[in-house]
């Protein structure tokens, strides 16, 4: 570092802050890139130094003579490494091998970059100037009092309908809602962007410009509200809560207007309205992981500049301290325990965010563009958002491996890591977990023999019936017309065959009339028959274990519907259905074992049947919510993926019939590793084709 003379740039401007301790600090103002750094004390002496070119000699003792809080050379050092960085540095020369830059803005950063892009088109500070006066007084006191009960009212008025207000604002939602529910979304953004212009101009900053941005290609208004910066902290954070705030009270007047429309175009325009304000408040603008408005609130509580970068090197520095041994001067390191607290936490929670939406984005381009195109956008997405911070640290990690040592913490988890292996690594008899219920060794369906009306239900769930005893009935009123044209026919041919037999001159044909007779009888006789076939009897004596709830007077009912499943005996079997990839594994021979939902106990049991894997028809409505299944038409659960029924003997008989609850079995000794490289082998071939 001798003779090595640095300066900072004289573009920059220092704006002096008020502190609560009279401590000086600074809001440094980079025009080349318009962002705005507080520098807080005693970092601020060294700042001050730095207008004028220094030595690190001159610069030390400078530091020394301004301010009674030690530091070395190294602390000096890391600190002016950091100003060189920032690109604060006249001569960004001067890098120390342990503090020097790892990583660039590379092509694909710059092609993802496309995906947030701001076009400027006004500027509105004269707009603004002249129209904050009604603003002033719409923002006023009284008003935000009406505005609140407003809110509170419509929220009051809405809650007995909310299912109504579901319907209409969100459950109604597809492609074809999609231009409805985007003329939404940009008159929510453009309340929000217009609430933080007013709330700055209101405080004396400047809004530079207001525009459209072009987020994943999606056109939305913004406001360049970054001289805000210049303000206080309690001010920057009435500017920033301003946009969320507006939301919230946009969404509670149009909630309120909902309440007293008539159902129609104008509620679910309103529904539609208040519902996007509300995601967008609780799912977007108040999450701190993304650079919105939840992450400035949490800048001006915690009151640290540029958080997300401060809060990885607080992070990683903590790693490193507590793994490694690696001590490194923090420029947080004067804050109080809580606030550094807090910058870890948030450094945590903005790692495993960028994670989530690192893979979440690239999983949504692979299987939403064509695949020619979503491949590589994906990999682009994982590399720059994931790959590139990754290699980064590791570069940061090499470099200071010399510094290393043994820890407490690097000892136990390395411990873990082995333990992992070892269970992961060689060939154990693993468990599986499937949802059962119990059932009767014996079983019947009780199905509609044709379709038809239900006239009249007469059993219930639990009831006992004996084998023939009707249990629906129904009625088909097609047949009321085929009825009545065989009555006539048969009335018609009894009449004529009687008129013969009196008549000696219609006697010969007598033979023409019986068979006329006979016909006419043999199609009443059908119709009773088709008669018989409404209703639906029992087909066993024994209990109703399972009844179709939808069965109700009223309802058309096809042919083939099961209606309710008849049984007689205790429930000694299981019914589980496997996922056809699983079934292979499982060892017949280790048995299962089953606990019920209610938690009476575990039953062993030995399997007796694994049938091979279809889309087959699910018997039990128990396991239909759980699998996933769709109803048909004619009542059946269908399951919509491969599953192998798999059926198991109880060694003793379950409480009752229809438990569910959950069946483990045990697998052939098989390596985790193995199985997730055979896994991820299959899905790369299954995925190869284009």
């Amino acid at each position: 570092m001798i003779g090595i003379v640095q300066r900072l740039r004289p573009d920059l401007e220092l704006i002096p802050l008020e502190t609560e301790d009279g401590r000086p600090a600074f809001l440094v103002h980079d025009p080349a890139t318009g962002a705005f750094d507080r520098v807080e004390w005693p970092e601020s002496d060294l700042v001050q130094l730095l207008r004028e070119p220094k030595t690190p000699d001159e610069l030390a003792d400078g530091f020394a003579a301004l301010s009674p809080v030690p530091a070395g050379p190294e602390a000096i050092a890391a600190f002016v490494a950091d100003l060189g960085r920032r690109g604060w540095l006249l001569d960004p020369g001067f890098w120390p091998d342990a503090y020097a830059p790892v990583g660039r803005v590379g092509m694909a950063r710059r092609i993802l970059g496309l995906l947030f892009i701001r076009i400027p088109l006004v500027r509105p500070a004269a707009f603004l100037a002249k129209t904050i006066p009604l603003v002033r007084l719409l923002a006023g006191p009284a008003v935000r009092t009406l505005i609140l009960f407003l809110c509170l009212a419509g929220s009051y008025l809405a809650l007995p309908r909310w299912e109504d207000y579901w319907n209409d604002g969100v459950g109604g939602f597809g492609w074809r809602e999609l231009p409805a529910f985007y003329v939404a979304l940009v008159v929510v953004k453009l309340a929000h962007e217009l609430a933080h212009a007013y709330a700055a101009t209101a405080f004396g900053a400047r809004v530079a410009s207001m525009g459209v941005a072009l987020m994943f290609l999606m056109p939305l208004p913004f406001t360049d509200v970054t001289d805000a910066w210049r303000l206080s902290w309690s001010r920057r954070l009435r500017v920033a809560s301003a946009g969320m705030l507006a939301e919230v009270a946009l969404a509670g007047l149009t909630v309120l207007l909902w309440s007293l429309s008539p159902p129609g175009a104008v509620s679910a325009a309103l529904a539609r309205v208040s519902s996007v304000a509300l995601f967008s408040t609780l799912l977007t603008n108040i999450n701190p992981g993304p650079r919105f408005d939840g992450y400035y609130l949490l800048v001006c509580l915690l009151r640290v500049e540029n958080l997300r970068e401060r809060g990885a090197a607080s992070l990683r520095e903590w790693a490193w301290r507590v793994f490694f041994g690696i001590r490194r001067h923090s420029r947080d390191s004067a804050f109080a325990f809580g606030k550094r607290a807090g910058i870890l936490l948030y450094a945590a929670y903005a790692a495993v965010y960028r994670i989530g939406l690192a893979l979440g984005l690239a999983l949504a381009a692979y299987h939403l563009l064509p695949k020619a195109l979503g491949l590589p956008v994906a990999l682009l997405e994982a590399w720059a958002l994931l790959a590139i911070p990754a290699l980064g640290e590791i570069g940061r990690f090499f470099r200071r491996r010399s510094e290393m040592r043994m820890t407490p913490a690097l000892a136990a988890a390395g411990l873990a890591l082995a333990a992992a292996v070892l269970w992961a690594a060689p060939p154990w008899p693993r468990r599986i977990a499937v949802v059962a219920v119990t059932k009767p060794p014996t079983e019947v369906a009780a199905r509609t023999a044709r379709s038809g009306v239900v006239r009249d239900v007469l059993f219930e769930r639990g009831a006992r019936v004996r084998e023939g005893e009707p249990l629906v009935a129904l009625d088909a009123p097609g047949d009321e017309p085929l009825r009545r044209e065989a009555y006539w026919a048969y009335s018609e041919a009894a009449l004529a065959e009687e008129q013969s037999l009196r008549d000696e001159r219609k006697r010969r044909n007598i033979g023409l009339r019986r068979a006329a007779v006979e016909r006419s009888e043999a199609e009443l006789a059908v119709l009773r028959l088709r008669d018989d076939d409404l209703v639906v009897r029992a087909p066993s004596d024994g209990i109703v274990m399972e009844r179709d709830d939808l069965i109700r007077p009223g309802l058309t009912v096809p042919s083939g519907r099961v209606i309710a499943w008849i049984t007689d005996g205790p429930p000694a079997l299981l019914a589980c259905y496997v996922e056809s990839g699983d079934a292979a594994r499982i060892d017949r021979e280790r048995g299962c074992r089953f606990m019920a939902d209610d938690g009476s106990g575990v039953v062993a049991g030995r399997i007796v049947a694994i049938e091979e894997s279809r889309l087959e028809l699910l018997e039990d409505a128990a396991l239909a919510g759980a699998l996933g299944a769709v109803r048909g038409q004619r009542g059946e659960y269908r399951l919509e993926r491969p599953y192998v029924k798999m059926t198991v003997m109880l060694d003793e008989p379950a409480a009752r019939i229809g438990q569910t609850g959950r069946a483990w079995v045990e697998t052939a000794p098989e390596s985790l590793l193995a199985s997730a490289w055979d896994w991820l082998r299959a899905l790369a071939i299954r995925e190869s084709g284009f």
